[in-house]
């Protein structure tokens, strides 16, 4: 098996040895209720140290199986953990390759192309047709989608789970398009939204689905405006009037 974190290629390493390496790379923002991640530009991966490592008297050690119970599924958009951690034999942690992307909930969605956003959305589409097929049911997805261009990615991923339900990829999908709709409309263009039944209908159903929504989003904001938009930006005259709270938290500001 290829290891990555040390300097020596190691799998295990000692406490205090981690200690040093962490000190001394990127701490980044998020990681999740049951870790840290950090990014390692020597080796190009992230890092992510579970709270067992520091509070083994509160948090359990996870099973290197548990850890990468996903990582024999090839992906492309979908980031699981290639290899585990150890410090004295326990799992403390995992690796995963680096994404070089911009959290979306870091991102302004005036920005955004709706007509470019659409291949990431699609392509994302395929892996969640495999992850679905292989019984992963996707989880907390809004917080940890990523944009690079016109490709999107899901990091932090340790928390699926195996389910032998018959709805997972109906599930995993509604997932993903509601935490892209929510990123789209949330705060922004509510108002425009809840003026417009057959919008409003498509985001708030129970059945989402995402294409429809962006291709009528953006007929009827190009529409508004009087030509065809390139990004949303070019709708800003349309944007809410008051400020909505938000239904995630943004950490740009309008």
């Amino acid at each position: 098996m290829v290891v990555y974190i040390l300097d020596e290629g190691n799998m295990e390493i000692s406490k205090e040895k981690l200690r040093y390496t962490l000190k001394n790379i990127r701490r980044l923002s998020g990681g999740g209720g049951d870790g840290t991640c950090y990014y390692n530009p020597k080796i190009d991966k992230v890092i992510k140290i579970f709270h067992c490592f520091d509070e083994p008297f509160l948090y359990d050690y996870p099973s290197k199986e548990e850890v990468l119970k996903f990582n024999s599924i090839e992906l492309t958009y979908f980031i699981f953990p290639i290899d585990v951690i150890t410090v004295n034999g326990h799992v403390v942690g995992y690796i995963a390759d680096y994404i070089k992307a911009k959290n979306l909930y870091k991102t302004n969605p005036l920005d955004i192309n709706l007509l470019e956003f659409m291949t990431g959305i699609l392509n994302m589409y395929k892996d969640i047709i495999k992850i679905s097929n292989e019984g992963i049911v996707i989880y907390d997805l809004i917080y940890n989608l990523m944009q690079n261009k016109n490709e999107l990615y899901a990091i932090d991923t340790d928390d699926y789970f195996f389910s032998d339900k018959d709805d997972i990829l109906k599930r995993n999908v509604n997932t993903f398009n509601e935490s892209i709709m929510i990123f789209l409309v949330d705060n922004y263009f509510d108002e425009f939204v809840q003026s417009n039944k057959k919008l409003l209908e498509m985001y708030k159903g129970k059945d989402i689905n995402l294409v429809d929504f962006i291709t009528l989003f953006y007929k009827l904001l190009s529409e508004n405006i009087g030509k065809d938009i390139i990004t949303l930006n070019d709708a800003k005259s349309l944007v809410n009037k008051k400020y909505y709270e938000p239904n995630f938290i943004r950490s740009i500001k309008r």
